[in-house]
């Protein structure tokens, strides 16, 4: 029996990256028309990747530096979410952007040399991962990245959601 790849039969990891990318994309959407609105979607994106990261470090696997790299971008996004309300601090919030960065790219890094999604899965998640740690770099070191970093946002959400698209795991 052939087997057909339904979008219902997606896990739960992919539907929260495809949200996150859709959180993001109305982040900067609603941050030129209502800008009010658009830190709900900066929260929103932001607690969809910690949640993710957390099923990514529960949904286990012998690698303990690729688990640890899940809990890492886990807490920083949970930082960075907590921070899109509450005001932690300079230094809290450079810790959140640092934290997801690193756990983000480590994860990246890991997932495409040791091959735990499918090859386009693997791709993307690098890709966005590289994104994601430059733009964070930016934020911690204070450059304004000003239109380039709108457009990397955009390129990152829509990774972010070809990554929940076409990642499954390994069998």
């Amino acid at each position: 029996m052939a087997t057909s790849r339904k979008i219902s039969r997606l896990p739960a990891i992919n539907w929260l990256l495809i949200a996150a990318g859709v959180f993001l994309l109305l982040d900067i959407l609603f941050g030129y028309v209502l800008p009010s609105a658009a830190k709900w979607f900066a929260f929103l994106a932001d607690a969809v990747l910690a949640i993710g990261f957390l099923f990514l470090f529960l949904r286990g696997g012998r690698d303990l530096v690729l688990r640890l790299a899940y809990i890492v971008a886990a807490v920083g996004f949970a930082i960075l979410a907590i921070s899109d309300f509450a005001d932690p601090g300079a230094v809290v919030g450079r810790l959140g952007w640092i934290l997801a960065g690193v756990g983000f790219l480590v994860a990246g890094i890991l997932g495409f040399v040791r091959h735990v999604f499918s090859r386009n899965g693997d791709i993307t998640f690098l890709i966005a991962a590289i994104l994601f740690a430059v733009q964070a770099l930016t934020v911690v070191g204070g450059i304004g990245a000003g239109t380039l970093g709108v457009i990397g946002t955009i390129v990152f959400a829509l990774l972010l959601i070809a990554t929940g698209a076409l990642r499954k795991g390994r069998r």
